[in-house]
């Protein structure tokens, strides 16, 4: 009796056996089936595109602002798209920087000690935020080690850096019913708003209530 493949039972004669032609008919008909339908199941895969519910081909794409369902990133658009923010401090790690800070003119987050920090401080660190279009072209964005109401910004450009300068937030500004001319005792330079019309006023002199003057715009 002969033996039989593994795979798909074809007839195996053995070595004492006559070649019998209605055996080899079998198994070539056997054959034949299984290379169709192979043929059918690769047909069909290769006509069916993939999509977020089904497996599928799909087309390679070095695009980094499409929208498409139907199309794979390769590696070299996962890399721009993690490159590209970074070029603006975004995404980035902390860098340890012990440095003039106007040395400090490549895109990133620092945590920074040096020379020409905001108010000549030379005690504290600050973290900073560095957004820079070149090396003459920069903004920095500066707030002391675990005090973050004080924030400070300055920029660079051809003809050197700008005074540091300090964010106001809601802390250095007084709020009142009416003109503060008179009624508020403050220093030069507090900012007050009326809550009435809106107006805000600046002191502008002197140490007790006088010397406000209301701001404009033009």
């Amino acid at each position: 009796m002969p033996n039989h493949t593994t795979n798909y039972n074809l007839i195996k004669p053995l070595p004492d056996e006559f070649y019998n032609v209605e055996d080899q008919n079998d198994n070539m008909e056997i054959i034949d089936a299984q290379m169709k339908a192979r043929e059918e199941t690769l047909t069909m895969h290769l006509d069916k595109d993939a999509s977020l519910s089904q497996k599928g081909h799909v087309q390679l794409s070095n695009s980094t602002n499409s929208n498409s369902e139907n199309l794979a990133a390769t590696s070299k658009a996962v890399k721009q798209a993690i490159d590209f923010p970074q070029k603006f401090g975004l995404g980035a790690e902390l860098i340890e920087v012990t440095s003039d800070f106007n040395t400090i003119v490549k895109s990133g987050f620092y945590h920074a000690k040096g020379e020409n920090r905001p108010n000549n401080d030379a005690l504290r660190s600050f973290f900073l935020l560095v957004n820079a279009i070149s090396e003459t072209s920069v903004l920095q964005i500066a707030s002391p080690y675990q005090e973050s109401d004080n924030i400070f910004y300055r920029s660079s450009d051809y003809t050197g850096w700008s005074k540091w300068k300090r964010i106001a937030n809601s802390d250095d500004i007084l709020f009142g019913n009416g003109s503060p001319e008179g009624v508020i005792i403050a220093s030069v330079g507090t900012l007050y708003r009326d809550k009435v019309n809106g107006t805000l006023y600046s002191k502008k002199t002197g140490v007790g209530n006088t010397g406000w003057r209301a701001l404009t715009w033009v």
